[in-house]
């Protein structure tokens, strides 16, 4: 980027999607908190809190990862996410404890948490291979979320099978 005449100091996601052509850049993010660092950041195994003094030192911090496992996730939405959402749904309650659970879209009403806004949460399971992981996660939603209130999906991770 500064060879570009655009340099950036912080963090930066590239979403990427492998083609018979090569990786193609689908959208660059600086945001934490989209549901693809919810699935990128449980592998972090180095300390954030060091990597952010770092940058804002303008130091190259030593970021380290996990490599032994394969994390996937799936979002958890309003049931007419994107067009007509409804807020003040209870939230579904996972009962695996296999799986990570992150929170987006949720408010307090009469001192429990409901939904408030489109993407509510995001399960995430690790496994040693990716279709043990969507097999986790999957029955997990199965399990635990009422579909007439929300809306997920079964395929992610479908294409690393084909």
């Amino acid at each position: 980027m500064n060879t570009n005449g655009t340099p950036f100091n912080g963090f930066l996601y590239s979403g990427l999607m492998n083609t018979d052509q090569g990786l193609k850049v689908i959208e660059f993010n600086v945001r934490m908190g989209d549901p693809e660092t919810q699935v990128v950041l449980p592998q972090l195994t180095s300390d954030l809190g060091a990597i952010i003094l770092d940058l804002l030192a303008n130091q190259t911090p030593q970021v380290t990862w996990q490599t032994d496992d394969f994390y996937l996730g799936t979002v958890i939405a309003s049931r007419d996410y994107p067009r007509n959402v409804v807020n003040g749904r209870p939230l579904p309650t996972i009962h695996n404890d296999q799986v990570l659970v992150s929170y987006a879209g949720v408010a307090e009403e009469n001192g429990q948490p409901v939904s408030h806004g489109g993407r509510v949460m995001m399960v995430t399971a690790k496994a040693p291979d990716l279709k043990t992981a969507q097999q986790l996660v999957n029955a997990t939603l199965d399990a635990d979320v009422d579909a007439t209130a929300y809306t997920f999906r079964h395929d992610i991770g479908f294409h690393a099978f084909l």
